[in-house]
């Protein structure tokens, strides 16, 4: 799943804290910390 962010600094609000932004009764659980989107350096790629 990919999500757009207006910049960079949104984009590491969304990943410092998800749930902020999920709805508060979700009709799907959140995956663990270590499956959510995260920005890869260029050695991982």
């Amino acid at each position: 799943r990919y999500y757009r962010m207006a910049g960079p600094k949104e984009l590491q609000q969304f990943l410092d804290d998800p749930e902020r932004f999920a709805p508060i009764e979700p009709r799907k659980i959140l995956p663990a910390p270590n499956r959510r989107p995260h920005r890869r350096t260029e050695a991982e790629t």
